[in-house]
């Protein structure tokens, strides 16, 4: 049972993560000096991504 959770949960992870993986292509392929903003905006986007997910 453990095993099938854990497999589980690591799915459920790379599920969240994949909707990011674009922007974060985006900002390294940029160049942006200031990373600070981006890695907001990636965060910000990331939670609204999420939210939009768990409403459906």
């Amino acid at each position: 049972m453990s095993s099938s959770r854990n497999c589980s949960q690591s799915k459920r992870i790379e599920g969240l993560e994949m909707p990011t993986d674009p922007a974060t292509v985006i900002m390294h392929s940029l160049k942006v000096t200031d990373t600070e903003k981006l890695r907001q905006g990636l965060s910000d986007y990331s939670a609204a991504v999420r939210a939009r997910d768990a409403a459906k």
